[in-house]
């Protein structure tokens, strides 16, 4: 596929991007809290992610409350998501996948290109569209699933928040599409890079903002593989 457009690339530098050697994966430490929805209490994670630059894949494990008891594997590999939850790893606590599942971890991929700041440049899965000189459209196409989300930047040029108005949200056993919303804050510069060290997701349920996951970083490194 072709280059991204002009403003894509320049946002891409601006972040840090390498135009050459870049690494093949973005490896990140977080800790903070998550919810289901407004009316279930936080739980605490501490968790790594391994983000590809190439490929739109992710694998994201996670230890979740007293003890890190939960253990949670979110992933989209090989055009295919995923989620497991087990206790202690061993018990099976909740699942899912198919093509819902996939469309919300590529849409998840998506909306953490400024955790990878390389695969803005060199994903080339990832098709672009420039709405307005502070807003962008990332979309990607996994065979037959279409996940798009728009990127909002801020006025230093960095990727500030992001937005979905139909990210697929799980409720029982099924997805119902509900818009989606993330900010990022707190940017510092890590191996040349402009990364965001903390950020907050939510949806918006009945005109309400609804935050379900708040978190930092505590470690950003590219790695050449």
């Amino acid at each position: 596929m072709s280059a991204p457009p002009p403003p894509v690339c320049d946002l891409a530098l601006r972040l840090g991007a390498r135009e050459d050697a870049a690494p093949t994966l973005a490896s990140f430490s977080q800790r903070g809290r998550m919810r289901q929805d407004a009316d279930s209490r936080w739980i605490t994670f501490r968790a790594r992610q391994v983000t590809s630059v190439q490929l739109c894949e992710f694998t994201w494990r996670a230890a979740m409350g007293p003890l890190g008891m939960v253990r949670v594997h979110d992933a989209l590999e090989g055009a295919s998501g995923r989620l497991r939850a087990r206790l202690f790893g061993l018990v099976p606590l909740a699942s899912a996948a198919g093509p819902q599942a996939t469309r919300g971890q590529a849409m998840r991929y998506l909306a953490e290109l400024p955790w990878c700041p390389d695969a803005i440049l060199h994903n080339r899965s990832i098709r672009w569209e420039v709405a307005a000189s502070n807003h962008m459209i990332a979309s990607v196409e996994l065979g037959m699933i279409t996940a798009a989300v728009d990127l909002h930047l801020d006025a230093e040029g960095r990727i500030a928040a992001i937005s979905a108005p139909d990210r697929p949200r799980s409720i029982g056993k099924g997805f119902v599409d509900t818009p989606w919303w993330g900010r990022f804050a707190d940017f510092r510069e890590t191996d040349g890079r402009i990364i965001p060290f903390s950020g907050e997701v939510g949806w918006e349920i009945g005109g309400e903002k609804v935050t379900v996951w708040q978190g930092e970083l505590t470690e950003w490194l590219p790695i050449d593989w």
